[in-house]
């Protein structure tokens, strides 16, 4: 029989993911061995943990605390490492230094249901073998008979469905010390180089977005639906190459669903591109529900500048970014009709943007309104009936959104028609998380959709001042389906997969991919304002937003 204490160090060398690990040298050619686009093993050079080095932070990102200001968060193994940044102008003077905060979390082992089916894609090793969950379950092992949490497994069969029991102390992941310190008064345009801890030799950098006004010329990074697969790792060395001012990341960060230490396997492969550009972050599904997930892990690790903007949770909140104003919700994950904290913050919010200072109006939000897509088709069409007209009057410029497993860009429309005064809306949801690619899509193709492509890419949006704007979207990846049996326990390498291919030219599509577009590598549009034509909508936003109409709204 296992000993209590075994059973606790059988858990803590298979959860010491959780306790994360130092970030492996970045491999250059990922893709010169048979890899999936499902979960990347554990072991995989990219996320690949060990015991922390004691001399050094780990999972290091960075992100817009609001104008002129940076969150900056990193983990130890060591939960009594102070908290604290070293910052300056020069790799070899960081002269400066600001301490912050640290937390812990603790969150239960709640498989998703899609971690137990067929449908799961490629070899990922993300659950201990069954033998070891079977022990760790068992707690007749330790335990008397008398106890109410006796339990004897006996076989696959006798395995709880779903969440591990909570009865059961090995149910329970504790994450790593998350150290977040808030950086002040930085200068816009100005690169700052730092290092976490008094330990740490480790030396990142990040640049910081230009000062706000309207002549200012803006480029913003664009992904959802990451994941850590190998098309993620592509995805995400993607975002490195455009350079960009800022990344916005539109919901569905690690797909962790339920499997806690994913959170730090994630921010360990992201740690290149995020320890480097700054993000912004807003929540999706895989963030909030899948696996019991409830944010626990997203609002400890991944601030946002929701004080800065009034809001009272981090799940929704503005930030002002050179030439424009970035509303950034959480959607139908949160309640959003009158009387809701969300919607109540969003029209004071809205009300108050000095589109002087900035011309340019941004939301994101997770679930899209418009998608040709068959899947999570109309999903969100309650959120649009509420928002839809408050959006166009307030003359929002654009809508991100992810959750569709493919990239679509529409025409400027309202009430799915094309409208010159309404917002253009880009879904990313193309970043490569293991689900694989959202096919197949609507035929006819809607009038209102303009571009559309079930392959897996990344985004720029580039403002130029204060009327024009241009989107350039580029795939990364085609990928197609190899089949096999799946085995849940041994993620057999002959499973149901999707693989990331091309050809010598550059030409290829995703399989299953029926849209008129699906071979091209590229798309681009220019987005103008015009706000001459369209005053008269936002006129009418103000007078909407006016306390003594807003019961008839």
């Amino acid at each position: 029989m296992l000993s209590p204490w075994f059973t606790k160090l059988f858990l803590f060398a298979f959860l010491a993911v959780g306790a994360c690990a130092r970030h492996a040298p970045r491999q250059t050619s990922l893709l010169e061995s048979p890899a999936a686009s499902g979960h990347l093993p554990t072991n995989h050079p990219l996320l690949k943990w060990k015991r922390f080095d004691a001399q050094d932070s780990d999972q290091v990102h960075v992100s817009l605390a609001g104008p002129n200001q940076v969150f900056v968060v990193y983990a130890t193994s060591d939960a009594d490492e102070e908290s604290i940044v070293f910052y300056g102008n020069s790799k070899n003077d960081l002269k400066l230094e600001m301490r912050g905060t640290k937390k812990t979390y603790t969150q239960q082992i709640c498989p998703a249901p899609a971690q137990r089916t067929n449908r799961m894609p490629g070899p990922s090793s993300r659950m201990p073998s069954l033998e070891s969950t079977m022990a760790l379950q068992n707690t007749s092992a330790w335990l008397p008979e008398s106890s109410e949490a006796y339990t004897v497994i006996r076989n696959e069969e006798d395995l709880a469905k779903g969440c591990w029991p909570y009865f059961n102390e090995n149910s329970f992941y504790e994450s790593p010390t998350i150290h977040t310190v808030h950086l002040t008064q930085l200068l816009p345009s100005t690169r700052y180089y730092y290092r976490c801890g008094r330990k740490s030799t480790r030396v990142f950098s990040f640049r910081t977005p230009p000062e706000v006004g309207p002549t200012a010329n803006l480029r913003l990074g664009v992904w959802a639906d990451v994941g850590q697969s190998n098309v993620s790792i592509l995805t995400a060395q993607g975002m490195i190459d455009q350079d960009t001012d800022l990344s916005l990341l539109a919901g569905d960060l690690s797909y962790a669903d339920g499997t806690p230490w994913r959170w730090d396997t994630w921010a360990t492969a992201m740690e290149p591109l995020m320890a480097n550009q700054l993000h912004l972050f807003c929540p999706g599904n895989h963030d909030l529900a899948e696996g019991a997930e409830q944010g626990v892990a997203y609002s400890a690790r991944y601030p946002s500048p929701s004080e800065s903007s009034g809001s009272t949770s981090p799940l929704w909140y503005s930030v002002d970014i050179g030439p424009v104003h970035l509303v950034s919700l959480a959607g139908q994950y949160s309640p959003i009709w009158p009387g809701s904290a969300q919607y109540a913050w969003l029209l004071e919010d809205l009300a108050q943007v000095n589109r002087t200072v900035t011309p340019w109006l941004v939301a994101v939000w997770h679930t899209p309104w418009y998608s040709s897509n068959e899947n999570h088709k109309l999903e969100a069409e309650p959120m649009r009936r509420r928002l839809e007209r408050l959006m166009y009057d307030a003359g929002v410029n654009v809508v991100i959104n992810g959750h569709v497993h493919a990239y679509e860009r529409t025409h400027p429309v309202f009430e799915f028609e094309r409208d010159e005064c309404a917002p253009t809306y880009l879904v990313v949801g193309d970043a490569g998380n293991y689900e694989g690619p959202a096919t197949p899509w609507a035929d006819p193709k809607p009038v209102w959709s303009a571009f559309r492509q079930a392959s897996f890419g990344t985004g720029v949006l580039e403002f130029q001042g204060s009327e024009k704007a241009v989107w350039t979207w580029r795939r990364r990846a085609c990928v197609r389906l190899h089949g096999g049996m799946f085995d849940v326990w041994t993620h057999l390498n002959n499973a149901t997969y999707f693989v990331p291919f091309t050809t010598k030219d550059g030409i290829c599509e995703t399989e299953d991919d029926n849209s008129q577009t699906s071979s091209l590598r590229l798309d681009s549009t220019v987005i103008h304002q015009h706000p001459n034509r369209c005053k008269r909508s936002r006129n009418s936003f103000v007078s909407r937003t006016n306390p003594s109409n807003l019961q008839t709204f």
